[in-house]
């Protein structure tokens, strides 16, 4: 081995050159240096339906929205509707009945296979129900964000109504802000919704020819036919679809 040349160099330059040495030596990952927060792609939703409460009302054209709220939760095999966030709710299971070596048993649900949906249904009469749907999107969001440990995840809300200018059965998706055209109870859910990012499914339900206000009142406010209301009940395909996409971030 030759002899190390004696260096020329001060001990406290021969310090300084070590370090710069080792610090140059350390890579940082550009995938942590520069990382932000992920995107969020999946958004659970509130699906919130708004007509007129009670008996009096039930089975009618203007309460459209809560008969596709409850065939949604029914297909889904969701609890029955209860009190609760201001209103009616609708949310999966949390048990099932599952098979094993000893027979069918009950078991929790696995939530990581479920839609993170909740169906709520409005108590208040259609034209002031906007005030009701803010307090329930309000309350459903401090859970989620509780339960998830984030107090930034997004929730969406959608609100589902009766659409008179629309044909029986037709499926419309729109901005909570789009024009209500003179649904009432939508300007309700504007005047209460202010800076909360909504969208609306509108159920179509026709509209009688006339267009005196005591007609259309009474034709909104009149009850079903049985084929009225399979039409109406058949569009939960077409809304769950489109609240997929809401859900997936697509609309």
């Amino acid at each position: 081995n030759q002899p190390r040349k004696p260096s020329n160099k001060s001990p406290k330059q021969n310090r300084r050159l070590v370090a710069e040495s080792d610090a140059s030596s350390i890579t940082i990952p550009p995938e942590i240096s520069m990382a932000k927060p992920a995107a969020q792609t999946a958004y659970p939703l509130l699906v919130a339906s708004i007509g007129n409460p009670g008996s009096a009302y039930a089975n009618t054209l203007h309460s459209a929205g809560h008969i596709v709220t409850s065939a949604l939760s029914e297909a889904k095999r969701y609890e029955g509707f209860q009190r609760g966030l201001s209103g009616l709710v609708s949310r999966p299971p949390t048990t099932h009945m599952a098979f094993g070596l000893t027979g069918y048993r009950r078991v929790a649900t696995d939530k990581s296979t479920e839609d993170d949906w909740t169906f709520w249904q409005s108590t208040s009469l259609m034209n002031v129900s906007g005030s009701g749907v803010l307090r329930a999107y309000n309350e459903w969001l401090r859970g989620l964000r509780q339960a998830s440990g984030s107090a930034t995840l997004e929730g969406r809300l959608v609100v589902v109504h009766d659409e008179l200018e629309s044909a029986l059965g037709k499926v419309t998706v729109r901005d909570g802000s789009a024009s209500a055209k003179g649904h009432n109870g939508i300007k309700s859910c504007q005047q209460s919704l202010g800076g909360v990012k909504w969208w609306r499914v509108g159920v179509g339900i026709g509209r009688p020819e006339s267009r005196d206000p005591n007609v259309v009142s009474k034709y909104v406010l009149g009850k079903m036919t049985s084929y009225q209301r399979a039409q109406l009940e058949k569009t939960d395909v077409p809304v769950y679809k489109a609240l997929e996409l809401i859900a997936a971030g697509k609309k």
